[in-house]
Formats: structure tokens, sequence, C-alpha cells
């Protein structure tokens, strides 16, 4: 499937375009479908196949419809076509049908039956085209690896988002950012569009609060293209995303594009497509996501493509960010994840350094499944991991989204429940589903056992120091990046000391008594609704980020000691971070004296338990200051905007340390 836009193209009715083949023969009709194979129009070629059909009940043309069929994940449909073809006379010529036969039913959630289709397959296998040989084997671990689970993931509550969004056409790509849900809609009229059956167009929507989505204002969505998919830059002054036009009757190739934002802080009517070597003509660059790098201090663009250099089909690809007004860099392919079939619809998660997207070329439920990988110390990636049978489906599941607290987020998927565009083929498009990771229960630090001198005193009681919604972290680098934030010119305020005596916890409590300062100072001279949105977004800022951070860090200092017992040998990485309020060595003292305060954590906690690893060599804790000369561009650093510079969630984000890597031996 080409899926470059990951939208389901498919066609009404193919009536609009048989006319001119009314009473012909078999092999008029045969032929007809296989022009809109060629074409990738899929809908249009079943009904030519099953008008063929209707004139002579050839293997060839039930081969054919279950071919066209499958494409568009008709699973009932294709499989019932494929069982004919294997009753047929003549089936040995289509030796290849009981493994389209075990997709549709791995489709239909059928593991065992695949499974019994792909074992009687086994014989003939090495007799197959090597890309179907892998095929066959890729099937099979997906029904070994769907057989030997249990049950079903509960991780992740997941539900369909109302018609406010979805359409009766494919909705797909939710992208988060300022109280906004951007996506994009295959469900526009093409403009003047000669084609017959008349074709639909993509266009970017938005939607806030509980309103009903509508597309992007002014020349956003151009009429003459495609426009779907949308990434925002760090600094929020570009916007990446995709335009498209036809290549042929159904086939869609695409480019990537960008906006900046004109003097009212809107998005510019006027685009720019990305240079070459981004965008290659006759190659298709699709699904721009961005991600910060927070070990390199590095913004990366990922997008899929079908360019050489590849795997096979659609593949990941990266390319740095240059600087403005510099030149793009040659992109890569990410060859570690990649395989010779399609991977597509990435996303960067920055706070967990984990790069997500959908793939058909791993073990899986069927259709495109969710997977995810660790972006690593080393600049390698981590082995790709299933999301889940909760999150996945044996339907398409894709352009997964997720909040920056990774709690919940946004997915899209064509898996049954939605609108059908054709009882018969029961199947038709994707839909925007809404993610809530369920609260697991509380996660608790482990007793510290006394020395044999009783020399270790008790961990002091601290409020809300254990939280209630978090993940069970397993390993230190599940809580990476671990971000600690301070409050302005914390600590030893109005010095240029690179070193303090305040731990993190003493900066924290004072910074967490602030937040109904920061409430009301962000609402100053603002509208009500407007001031309501702003405080709503410091309550966020506070509750799910300062708080979650403080709390987090007492669960990965609790399962360091345990590392430690259990003879590890560990080394922190420590990044120290300022807004750009002051001048750029006070900042550079003053990160360097938050790195300070969060390496005094680690000597100082319960007691000083850690204390004799780090003296020893066993913990080791490496530190740097980047002040504020990796901050986000746009916040303001002027002394007299204290609303922007220092109580605005964006500039508030900035002064922080973080835990951005270890390393275990």
């Amino acid at each position: 499937m080409p899926y470059l836009l990951i939208i389901v193209a498919l066609v009404l009715s193919a009536l609009g375009s048989s006319y001119r083949l009314s009473g012909q023969s078999y092999q008029a009709w045969y032929r007809a479908g296989e022009e809109a194979m060629r074409d990738e129009d899929y809908y249009a070629a079943l009904y030519y196949y099953e008008q063929a059909l209707e004139r002579r009940p050839d293997p060839a043309a039930l081969y054919a419809a279950g071919k066209a069929a499958m494409e568009f994940q008709a699973w009932e449909l294709a499989a019932d076509y494929f069982r004919r073809v294997i009753d047929a006379p003549g089936a040995a010529a289509f030796p290849e049908a009981p493994l389209w036969l075990s997709v549709c039913s791995m489709g239909q959630g059928l593991y065992d039956s695949a499974y019994a289709l792909l074992h009687a397959l086994s014989a003939a296998e090495t007799s197959f085209p090597p890309l179907i040989q892998q095929r066959l084997r890729l099937v099979r671990q997906s029904c070994e690896m769907m057989q030997a689970r249990d049950s079903v993931d509960t991780i992740w509550i997941v539900g369909r988002l109302g018609r406010e969004v979805n359409s009766p056409f494919s909705d797909f790509g939710a992208y988060w950012r300022a109280d906004s849900l951007y996506y994009s809609s295959y469900r526009f009229d093409w403009p003047k569009d000669k084609h017959r059956p008349a074709r639909k167009q993509a266009k970017v929507m938005m939607v806030k609060g509980h309103g009903r989505g509508r597309p992007m204002g002014g020349s956003f969505n151009p009429d003459t293209l495609h426009t779907a998919h949308t990434a925002i830059s760090a600094d929020g002054q570009r916007l990446y995303f995709t335009v498209c036009k036809f290549s042929s009757k159904a086939g869609i190739q695409c480019q990537l594009a960008w906006r900046g934002r004109d003097r009212r802080g809107r998005w510019q009517d006027n685009y720019q497509l990305l240079p070459a070597p981004v965008n290659l003509p006759g190659f298709t660059a699709t699904q721009p996501a961005l991600g910060l790098d927070s070990l390199r201090g590095k913004e990366w663009l990922f997008f899929v493509s079908d360019r050489p250099g590849g795997s096979g089909g659609l593949d990941l690809w990266k390319v740095a960010v240059p600087a403005v007004g510099a030149s793009w860099g040659q992109p890569a392919p990410i060859e570690a994840l990649n395989t010779p079939f399609d991977e597509l619809t990435p996303f960067f998660h920055a706070a967990g350094q984990r790069l997500y997207f959908s793939s058909d070329g791993y073990p899986g439920m069927g259709g495109y499944d969710l997977f995810s990988a660790n972006w690593q110390a080393d600049s390698s990636w981590s082995p790709p991991q299933h999301l889940g049978t909760d999150i996945n489906s044996p339907y398409n599941d894709v352009y997964l989204y997720l909040r920056d607290d990774g709690q919940s987020g946004w997915m899209s998927s064509n898996r049954p429940g939605g609108a059908w565009l054709d009882d018969r083929s029961r199947s038709c498009c994707l839909d925007i589903f809404s993610l809530r990771l369920k609260p697991p229960p509380v996660v608790t630090a482990p007793a510290v056992a006394a020395s044999p001198t009783d020399e270790i005193p008790s961990a002091p009681a601290v409020a809300d120091s254990q939280p209630a919604d978090v993940q069970s972290f397993d390993e230190l680098s599940d809580f990476l990046p671990l971000a600690l934030y301070f409050d302005n010119d914390e600590p030893d305020r109005r010095s240029r000391k690179t070193t303090t005596s305040q731990t993190y916890i003493a900066t924290y409590e004072r910074y967490a008594q602030q937040q109904p300062t920061y409430r009301s100072r962000i609402q100053q001279g603002l509208a009500v609704e407007e001031a309501q949105s702003a405080a709503e977004r410091v309550d966020q800022f506070f509750e799910e980020e300062v708080k979650r951070g403080y709390q987090h860090l007492e669960l990965f200092s609790a399962l360091l000691l345990r590392r430690l017992e259990a003879a590890h040998r560990v080394e922190i990485f420590i990044k120290g971070y300022t807004s750009p309020r002051a001048q750029s060595d006070y900042n550079l003292a003053l990160g360097k004296r938050r790195v300070a305060s969060a390496r005094l954590h680690f000597e100082q906690w319960r007691g000083g338990v850690l204390q004799a690893y780090i003296s020893s060599g066993q913990l080791k804790i490496a530190e740097v200051s980047f002040g504020e000369t990796r901050a986000a561009t746009g916040i303001s650093d002027e002394l007299t905007d204290e609303q922007g510079s220092i109580y605005s969630p964006a500039a508030a984000r900035e002064r922080r340390v973080e835990i951005v890597s270890v390393r275990e031996d």
C-alpha cells in the first residue's frame, strides 16, 4: 500500500467511470481493473474485477478482486475471494493465495486460522520471491506473537472522537499546540475535478475546546493541492506541513513545505517548499515531525519518503534543522528502524527522547501497528517495541501523538466502529481517537535498610512525594529526560556564584508555593477569556511538569540506589538551562548553580546514603551548564516584561536542569 498521506482515498462509486464499459466483455472489464490497480485506485479496480466476474467466474479475476479488496483492508470480502481461488480449478496457478488469505484472517483477529494456512505453505516457502518469503515469515511471527499473549493489554483507554472532528471520510494526524488541535481531513470536494467519479481533497483543520473542526483560514489550504500534516518548531515560528498532488487517478505524490509567522503572529499566506536534498523530484517526502535532541541541543526534522537509499517501501528519514539562513543538509535514513516494507507517521516525544512510528514490517496484529524506539545517548536507536494490544488493532493504527506528560494524546485508525462508505466492503476511513494512560498503582520507593552501625537516618517525610499517576519505571532510562524546574533566579538570587548549598528539594518547595502568584501575574491586562486560558496553562505547567519532575526525582533516586546496591556502575549526565532574561555570563553561572543544586540532591538524599557510592566512583555525575544559549527563541528577555520573561510557562519551562543520559555497567 502506498499510503503516502495515510488517507484511504476510496471512491464513493466506480459507476461514474464505468459507463464507457457498459456491455463490454470480460477482457475489457479485466483490463480496466488492471489499469485502476496501476493507478492505485483500488476501489474502482475491485468494481471492474467484479464486473468481469459476472461475465466469467475466472480464478484470475477472483485473485485480482481479492488483491484489490485487500489493499484497502476489506478483510472479509478479500478473504472470501481468496477462498474461492483456493477452491477453484487451476488454483495451483496462484500459490500465494493462501498467504494473502492468512493476511486477511489476521486482519479479522483470526490468528489460529492464519497460522494454520501458513503452516500449509511451509514446504513451498523457498519457491516464492524473496520479498514474499519475508512477508510470509513476518505474518508467521505475528501469529506466534499473538497466540502467545494470555490477555489484552489494558494500559491505554482509547476512545473515538465525535462528529465535531470525525467525518465519514478520513480524519487523521492530530497535533496539539497552544490549546488547539490541528488535524487533517479528506472530506472536501475537489474543485472542478474532471475525474469521474469525483475525487476528494485533504485540508488542514483546527478545533478549539469542544468546538467543531474547521479548515484553517485564509489561503492555508490551496484549492489546487492536498494539504495535510502539521508540525510546529520548538520556537513556535515555523509550521511544517505536506502539500500533495495526484500523480495518477488516485496515486498521490507529496512534498514538505513550511510557513512562517507574519507581524501579527498569524501563519503567513505564502508557503515555501523545502529545498533539495529534502524534497527530491519524482519522490515523495511527507509526514513531517520535529524533535529536539536534548543531549545535543539540536532540533531534527523526521519525515517519510520513498526516495533511493532506504530499505524499501516507505522509510523514516531525518535531517538536522539548520539555523535561520543556513542550508539544509543531506537527510539520512534511520536504518536501525526501517524494513523492506513501510515505516511511516513518525512522532518524536521530546520528554522521553523516543520516536513513535507505524510499520507493517515488524511482527504485529495486522495492518500498520504502532511502535516506539528510544534515541540513546550514543545516537543509536533501541530495538523497536510494539505498543500493545489495547492501542493497536488488526487494522491500520497510525499517527500517534502524545502530549508532553506522556499521559494522554491521540492516534488515527480505520478499525471497525466508524462510518463505512460501502456496507459491502465494510472498510473505509481513518478516524481520530483520544488516548489516556490508565493510572497504575502508586509506585513507592523501597525502604532503605539501616547500616550495621545504624547511622543512616530514615527518609524524611515529604508531602506529596509519591505520584499517583506515573508509569511503573523499571529502568533508570525510563525517566529520561528528567526535567527539574526552578523559580526565577533560583537558587541564590542576585549571585554570580557557580555553586550553591541549596538542594533541589529545598528550591522546589518554595517554587511550588508560588503557583498562585504566577496565576495572578500572567492574567494581568488580559481579557476575561484570555486570562482564564493563561491561568489554566500556568496550572497545567505546575501540576504536569514542575510537580511531576519533583516526584520522578524521588523515584529515580530510589531506583538508582537499588542499582548501586546490585553492584552496577552508574554515570548520570546533567545539563543546566536558564531563560534569556539576564546577561549571558550571569545566566551561565546561574545554570551552573542549578546543576550544583541537582548534584547536591544526590549527595544529601536520605541522609547521604548515595555519598559512599559517589566517593568510590561507582556513581559518577557529569555536569554542564548551557545558560540561556539553548533557550527557545521567541521568549522575552525584557526586564520590564515580567509577564513574558518570568511568569509565562514558556519562560518558566527554560529554567530547569535535565538528567539527560544514564549509563550503566
